[in-house]
């Protein structure tokens, strides 16, 4: 079984802490097979050999997991490589002494042979530096379960599962050395280590197989799921929210609970799509913010919705960014109303509605550029400005206005009566007639002079057209006036 994972992570041996975890496996292995052949040998001299090669295992398993576990969670990664060789070194000492016949008894104050019906057993009386070393071991377990621990219990979902597995494989391990330095070989001889092996063994294959143990992919999307800054829902095929990462409780929650019952209060069609499991994109205002919403269905082998994913982006500052382009694009930078453009489109679209009379109204600002030279351009910008707030404050939410020249408007106005409409622009010539403007300590004023064109029928170019020649009219009649024309045949 250790020979299985120690296989398994060599051909991982490129994620991270794998090598680590490599050699500790390896370690193990030399540990469990040396422990096994002392067991089975049939005379003393065999049983030391493989005694002696159990302590590689013995004195290089706790330092090797202690690394995996420094390596694996990045804590105390900064001094690691000091504590490798520092700790390496120092249980090297053992190994050598062990093997070196010169020194032998400096940490084994004997060796006797313990026999019983059915084996005999090699019993070792350690030396105080021999139990030092043990001690050694010990404390570095410990270390690393409780670095492990630790990176458990502050991790995400995904790396608490792969540690765990560690975790409760070096802890089978450290327990069954803590009960045999305690109740000695003859614990050693009922529970070979061989066995407690097989159980670590299962952890670690269960953390590779299972939980991905080593790779970082699922702990990268967790990650990407908890810290990323755009929100993420995930809802079952019935609709019910199954999980949200911080950045959506952020920007509907702040729990679970409440964020299902801000969805289906505010953003209906978001609750729609997820009942339906129904992938598709849009977008809502919520408490002054323009949100985009994603939502991807999750599917499963045989291709059936099981749940779905929405994506959510906080996209105001974008939004507030393209209105402003679309406003710069459309809108003239002077006077704020539509440029030529796109009131000639928006009129051209309105036309294509119902049929009803309407009317185009052209204008302009009489003796604009005696204003231009005599004030200078300054002044003529004012004056431009205040005629059309002027105009503008009288305009129903249904017209249209935009500036089609120098000191050329027109405004589209769906008029429902011809009288009415020549009241409502003999006022708008009175007013701007009364408006002064207050330049540089002087009072200026303006007049206007309007030709209007109706028809119930008649496309853009016509009505255009025909107003344009009822303002030449005016200006011909004397200015200040307003002349018009029915292109259907009626006129007054």
């Amino acid at each position: 079984m250790m020979l299985t994972v120690t296989i398994t992570i060599w051909n991982i041996r490129d994620k991270n802490g794998a090598k680590q975890l490599f050699f500790a496996s390896l370690c193990m292995l030399f540990w469990s097979v040396g422990s096994f052949a002392d067991l089975i040998s049939p005379d003393m001299r065999a049983k030391l050999l493989w005694r002696n090669f159990t302590q590689i295992g013995v004195f290089f398993t706790p330092v090797a997991s202690l690394l995996f576990a420094i390596v694996y969670t990045g804590i105390g990664n900064s001094r690691r490589k000091l504590l490798a060789f520092v700790a390496y070194t120092f249980q090297t000492i053992g190994i050598l002494l062990v093997w070196s016949d010169g020194y032998h008894h400096l940490i084994r104050e004997s060796i006797t042979v313990l026999k019983t019906p059915l084996s005999e057993t090699l019993v070792i009386v350690p030396t105080l530096l021999a139990k030092f070393l043990i001690s050694m071991n010990l404390l570095f377990s410990i270390f690393a379960l409780v670095i492990l621990g630790i990176y458990a219990l502050s991790t995400t979902t995904v790396s608490r599962k792969q540690s765990m597995t560690v975790f409760g494989g070096m802890l089978v391990a450290s327990l069954y050395s803590l009960l045999k330095v305690i109740m000695g070989e003859r614990f050693a001889q009922l529970v070979p280590i061989s066995g407690i092996f097989a159980i670590s063994a299962l952890f670690m294959l269960l953390g590779i197989y299972r939980y991905d143990l080593l790779k970082i992919a699922p702990l990268a999307r967790e990650q990407v799921f908890h810290f990323l800054g755009d929100g993420i829902v995930i809802a079952s095929a019935q609709g019910k929210l199954l999980e949200a990462n911080q950045a959506a409780l952020t920007m509907m929650g702040p729990t679970l609970e409440a964020l299902g019952s801000n969805l289906v209060g505010e953003v209906p069609l978001w609750h729609e799509f997820l009942l339906q499991g129904r992938e598709g994109e849009f977008s809502f205002y919520r408490a002054d913010t323009f949100y985009n919403c994603s939502v991807y269905a999750i599917k499963a082998g045989s291709g059936s919705i099981i749940g779905t994913i929405s994506l959510l982006k906080d996209n105001t500052e974008q939004k507030r960014k393209n209105d402003l382009l679309q406003i710069r694009a459309e809108r003239d930078g002077l006077t704020g109303i539509y440029n030529r453009q796109t009131f000639i489109e928006k009129v051209e679209k309105r036309l294509e509605g119902p049929k009803q009379e309407k009317a185009l109204v052209y204008f302009d600002i009489d003796h604009f550029k005696r204003i231009n030279d005599k004030y200078g351009h300054t002044a003529g910008d004012q004056m431009l400005q205040s005629v059309v707030a002027c105009v503008y404050s009288t305009l129903a939410a249904s017209d249209i206005m935009g500036r089609m020249g120098g000191e050329e408007f027109a405004i589209f106005h769906p008029s429902g009566s011809m009288e009415k409409t020549l009241l409502w622009a003999e006022e708008i010539r009175r007013q701007v007639e009364e408006t002064t403007l207050h330049f540089d300590g002087m009072s200026v004023s303006c007049t206007i002079s309007l030709g209007l064109s109706f028809s119930d029928s008649a496309d853009f170019d016509q009505l255009y057209r025909n107003a344009d020649t009822q303002l030449y009219n005016a200006k011909h009649a004397g200015r200040n006036c307003i002349r018009h024309i029915h292109l259907d045949g009626r006129t007054q």
